[in-house]
């Protein structure tokens, strides 16, 4: 328990400061069995006088790098037609030797098939733009003047190219009968979809805050699958007047099926977020990068920049400490182990991510206006971005 004295500066009422564990609800269910709260030992308001430390040797920290599991091999005759490996329509260029340099942005340099029809000196190169959601089967543009229209389908016709295979995404047949084959073509194509995980036997997404600063967690409805799985993949079905394959939407009772399965198949695993470097779980490496690490199942929102962290001494570890003990010299603590209990909550929510269970802190005092809710705002930033929630006790 931290008790702030009186006359600890001006501030708004609260009556409780906790450290929510992750995936905690509104309300107050955090999904975390109670834990007694313990305080560490007493650490001096200034100075760095009291109990002396005994040295020890320069920590070396493993810092662990995100290795990706290996593609699994998904093989569904008849129904699945995964992803060209690369651009069919650069391959093409590049094979009839039209194709000249990358610009950038999507979009690439290539002498004009149709060269002949430009009459004398050309204008200038024409341009190649790769699909995008604007442009499914992306762009073809000459400055020259031609004899006939210039397209993209032309292009695609004069390099012997599918237009639906130059979207450059994969193909699902909805094949009556094959209802099992399909719903595992399904759930292999949402596992190559960004920000769709399985977490205790759910599918769920990520959802970015305000700034893109934030990552929160959301069950997954059946309108975000399907428009999930229309983004990677081409989906078709069988039309019996046309006697072809004609362009569908993922079916909605296909959505239903998948949120109601047990089994998600390959859909990675989510177990948390992070908003900050971690320590991970099982081998204690420090993970310094953003984005899902499959070992923990942890996903972090950081920028990986703003942490350049120095050699783990002791020396840097009482610098460190006394850069914390400043942001709380000004509290009036009724004794020094409130004040170390203040400098634990700092600690704990830095390093939540990588804790089974975390106490709760309590702030107290004696009257409103104390300081408590400045205090608890000095200590929520170090869970990372975002608003903390505000719950009643």
């Amino acid at each position: 328990m931290l008790e702030v004295m009186e006359n600890a500066g001006p501030a708004s009422e609260a009556n409780l400061a906790t450290i929510a564990p992750e995936g905690a609800e509104k309300g107050g269910k955090g999904g975390e069995p109670d834990a007694p709260a313990t305080l560490p030992p007493t650490v001096p308001a200034k100075g760095g006088e009291g109990g002396e430390v005994p040295p020890s040797p320069p920590l070396a920290l493993p810092v662990a790098e995100h290795v990706a599991p290996p593609a699994p091999e998904f093989v569904a005759d008849g129904v699945f037609t995964p992803a060209p490996r690369s651009n069919l329509v650069i391959s093409g260029l590049r094979e009839q030797g039209h194709y000249l340099r990358d610009l950038g942005d999507g979009r690439h340099a290539v002498d004009c098939p149709w060269a002949h029809d430009h009459g004398g000196e050309g204008k200038g190169e024409a341009i190649y733009t790769e699909p995008t959601p604007n442009i499914p089967y992306g762009q073809y543009r000459c400055p020259n003047s031609h004899a006939d229209p210039v397209t993209i389908m032309a292009l695609l016709d004069r390099l012997d190219i599918e237009p639906q295979r130059a979207r450059g995404k994969a193909r699902v047949r909805i094949e009556a009968g094959e209802q099992n084959l399909v719903l595992a073509t399904a759930q292999h194509v949402l596992a190559g979809c960004d920000g769709f995980y399985q977490s205790k036997g759910s599918i769920v997404c990520l959802q970015s805050g305000a700034g893109q600063k934030d990552v929160t967690v959301a069950l997954a409805t059946e309108q975000t699958l399907s428009l999930a799985l229309a983004k990677v993949a081409d989906w078709e079905k069988w039309d019996g007047r046309s006697k072809a394959y004609v362009p569908s939407d993922p079916p909605a009772r296909l959505c239903q099926m998948m949120l109601k399965a047990t089994d998600h198949g390959s859909l990675p695993e989510l177990n948390g977020i992070a908003r900050q470097p971690y320590f991970r779980k099982g081998d204690g490496a420090l993970v310094m990068q953003p984005g899902h690490d499959a070992v923990s199942g942890i996903y972090a929102r950081f920028d990986a920049k703003a942490y350049d962290l120095p050699e783990p001494t002791q020396d840097a570890a009482k610098a460190a400490l006394g850069r914390l003990q400043a942001l709380v010299e000004e509290f009036y603590f009724a004794t020094d182990t409130d004040r170390s209990a203040a400098l634990c909550a700092m600690l704990t929510a830095t390093v939540r991510s990588s804790l089974p269970l975390a106490p709760a802190f309590n702030v107290t005092a004696a009257t409103s206006g104390s300081g408590k809710s400045y205090l608890t705002a000095s200590i929520t930033p170090f869970a990372g971005p975002g608003e903390p929630l505000n719950m009643s006790y």
